[in-house]
């Protein structure tokens, strides 16, 4: 709409608030609802979806019992109406992350990319948003298997919802090491605030790069 018709998402939203007295919109797995006509639950709406590609539905009517059961679907699945989504927390995040090929060698400071494939084998859904996302990262070990690099850069999920069952493919954004040598590069998964998946089982990529 705003390249094709000029029209902007606060403008779409104003004029959808005219015609619809009872206006929400819906995450792409019910994780939130939010009521568009309560104007800080639309400014959350209008930046997540921009960012975040999220929020593609949009549930509006003129009975009241559209809001009755809305707000009844909120308080059943405890969700959250205009505020940062509560990410739960995983528990037992049992998977795996398989890299499609880990560099052998790169220079010292080196930005790169290496193509990914996420499992989620567990019985949990992983959200990469919220309050606690689950993003991924790395750790450079040296030859003593002693950390060189534990805290490695944040890549978001792409995907951002991780289900059961369904592998996804991702990229993690890694920087090489500023000192030279031989490391063995670990590709994990983190619940910022809650775990590294790997001290729960989580089964992480590996593979020795040459840093010159």
């Amino acid at each position: 709409m705003d390249v094709l018709q000029r029209i902007t998402i606060p403008d779409f939203l104003d004029y959808m608030r005219t015609v619809f007295p009872y206006l929400y919109a819906i995450d792409t797995d019910n994780a939130t609802i939010a009521d568009l006509h309560d104007m800080d639950g639309a400014y959350f709406v209008m930046h997540e979806h921009v960012v975040r590609h999220r929020f593609p539905n949009l549930v509006g009517g003129f009975d009241q019992s559209i809001k009755m059961k809305l707000d009844a679907l909120a308080a059943a699945e405890k969700l959250v109406q205009g505020n940062p989504f509560q990410t739960p927390s995983v528990a037992k995040p049992n998977g795996s992350l398989q890299a499609d090929s880990i560099p052998a060698s790169v220079s010292a400071s080196e930005l790169f990319e290496i193509p990914i494939t996420l499992s989620n084998e567990g019985e949990e859904t992983w959200h990469g948003y919220g309050t606690n996302p689950v993003v991924l990262s790395y750790h450079w070990q040296n030859a003593d298997c002693s950390y060189l690099i534990y805290d490695g850069m944040r890549s978001e999920l792409k995907s951002q919802i991780v289900r059961p069952g369904k592998p996804v493919q991702e990229i993690i954004r890694v920087v090489a090491p500023n000192q030279k040598g031989n490391f063995k590069l670990i590709l994990a998964v983190v619940q910022e605030g809650v775990c590294w998946f790997e001290d729960k089982g989580f089964k992480c990529a590996k593979g020795m790069v040459a840093v010159f």
